[in-house]
């Protein structure tokens, strides 16, 4: 299966693939056997582990341009929506407690599924400059790693 431009572990032999293409593909690969199955298609590139679940979550794209961050069950099950993703998000990340972050330009926005569907904004980085583009938890939530770049300057033209 190539070419793969994400992955998480489901466990010591499975392995969620994101894989580029047009549309680009959620794939499921055994090691053991060798073989991928199709799971979704037209994703997101954030594939991340649910925390104390064998499942991922990765964010399903829809048509009209909204988004859907979905649940792969580790089982083989089909995939199960979560929650809406937040306008413009793209990468999110888990904390281990189960709250779900999701970055939208300069602001990074929390949800806590088990709880509410709603999304909340937690830290805004505007003043900065900059469109986050991807985040990460670490595995006892004392540090969140995000990763930026200089946000699209709004330029006039003559």
């Amino acid at each position: 299966v190539a070419p793969v431009g994400y992955h998480a572990w489901i466990d010591d032999n499975t392995v969620a693939l994101f894989v580029l293409g047009d549309p680009p593909t959620l794939r499921v690969a055994d090691l053991g056997t060798g073989g991928a199955r199709v799971v979704a298609e037209d994703i997101g590139r954030s594939l991340q582990p649910i925390p104390g679940t064998r499942d991922v979550s990765f964010v399903q794209r829809h048509p009209d341009g909204t988004a859907t961050i979905m649940r792969l069950p580790g089982d083989g099950g089909d995939p199960v929506p979560i929650v809406e993703a937040v306008a413009g998000g793209d990468f999110h990340a888990w904390a281990p407690d189960g709250t779900i972050l999701m970055a939208a330009g300069a602001v990074v926005h929390a949800a806590s599924p088990a709880e509410t569907r709603t999304w909340t904004p937690v830290a805004d980085f505007s003043r900065l400059g900059i469109s986050i583009s991807r985040l990460a938890v670490s595995p006892d939530a004392s540090q969140i790693a995000l990763v930026a770049e200089p946000a699209a300057l709004d330029l006039p033209t003559n």
